[in-house]
């Protein structure tokens, strides 16, 4: 098993009080697995080995898989002072995407029993593999403004795109506002300023945006595949499983909070 990240960022002021930040993430996960088993004996009398029932496995198997991610992250930020107005405007975009690769192959009857390689067994061979891809793009925002330090108003927003669900549900706006009233630095509260020295009063409402399935494609039925203990035609016949129903309107959860 190997895992590495490597991360590459870059921060510069064009002009003043606008800055521009981005940053880069490149990580991968590889994981090398193998699998050896051997004929298991037992002897009740000197001199004769027998094989355990149901357990006489004589086999090699191979797992590799290789799981690499990108994660971009670009955004600006402009902020300054006019008369009593402060202001600060953000805006960018998140960028993720990864991908999962494996593949296995097995051997039984191997010629060694301390040697592993396939090409050692003479017996039934089997292979698998599989693969996804998750992508997620988002777009965010965020607005803050203040008069005299009395008014405060805060407000954000992101916008995302997800491949985790199909094409009429994959898209979600998740807002957010606040909003303060600081008492404390009007002129009718100085006389109590010297007992209390900040006194704010603040509203907020926000929406929050989570994916509810780890699945790269939950909204896709699947159907797997076996082999049954019916035999036709000198071969055991090929199943395919009923599918397990997906609700067809599933989507983001929206997660909201209020103060």
């Amino acid at each position: 098993m190997h895992e590495m990240t490597t991360t590459t960022g870059l921060i510069f002021e064009p002009v003043k009080n606008l800055k521009i930040n981005a940053n880069y993430t490149y990580s991968f996960y590889m994981n090398d697995n193998w699998y050896r088993s051997t004929v298991v004996r037992y002897s009740i009398e000197p001199g004769v080995l027998q094989d355990v029932p149901n357990y006489n496995k004589d086999e090699y198997k191979k797992t590799m898989s290789f799981n690499p991610k990108h994660v971009l992250d670009t955004y600006a930020s402009y902020s300054n002072t006019v008369g009593k107005h402060d202001f600060l405007v953000m805006g960018g975009i998140n960028y993720e995407s990864q991908k999962y690769r494996s593949m296995s192959a097995g051997r039984k009857n191997l010629l060694s029993a301390e040697l592993n390689d396939l090409n050692l067994g003479t017996g039934d061979m089997t292979v698998g593999g599989g693969a996804s891809q998750y992508v997620l793009f988002g777009a965010f925002f965020r607005v803050n403004y203040s008069y005299a330090e009395r008014y405060l108003l805060e407000v954000n927003g992101r916008y995302d795109d997800t491949s985790r669900y199909e094409k009429n549900s994959r898209f979600g706006f998740f807002p957010s506002f606040s909003g303060a009233w600081r008492l404390s630095e009007e002129p009718f509260f100085q006389p109590a300023k010297n007992t209390v020295n900040n006194l704010k009063i603040r509203a907020s409402y926000g929406q929050l945006g989570n994916q509810l399935n780890s699945s790269s494609y939950p909204y896709i039925s699947t159907m797997s595949m076996s082999l049954s203990n019916w035999i036709m035609n000198a071969e055991k016949t090929q199943t395919v499983s009923v599918p397990a129903p997906t609700p067809g309107n599933l989507t983001w959860e929206k997660v909201i909070t209020k103060n």
